[in-house]
């Protein structure tokens, strides 16, 4: 059995903690969706979007990838906007980005 989520709006979903091993989110809007820690093994993310997002009466938001499991640079560069995603400082450096975040990062989700 399997989910097919295409089409969902997914704007500031929680997948923290998650086994999302061989999820497809390809061409998926994934903007200020939390994802840390969760287990990314054989996840497809190609043309997937992220970034901030700002909601009504809230602060910006912005995709967080820190401390995910069997996460690769090459699968997080087959997204869109990849560079304004959070991740952890370690993955940050095989990515080539700095090492610090953008100030949306560092506030709690």
């Amino acid at each position: 059995m399997s989910t097919n989520l295409r089409g969902a709006k997914l704007y500031g979903a929680n997948f923290q903690n998650s086994d999302l091993r061989g999820a497809n989110f390809q061409h998926f809007d994934l903007q200020g969706v939390n994802f840390q820690q969760a287990n990314f093994q054989d996840t497809n993310l190609k043309n997937a979007k992220f970034g901030c997002i700002k909601f009504t009466g809230k602060n910006k938001q912005c995709t967080n990838l820190s401390n995910v499991k069997s996460l690769t640079p090459e699968q997080v560069k087959a997204a869109k906007n990849w560079q304004q995603a959070c991740y952890d400082s370690e993955f940050r450096k095989k990515l080539g980005l700095p090492p610090e975040n953008q100030k949306e990062c560092i506030e709690p989700i």
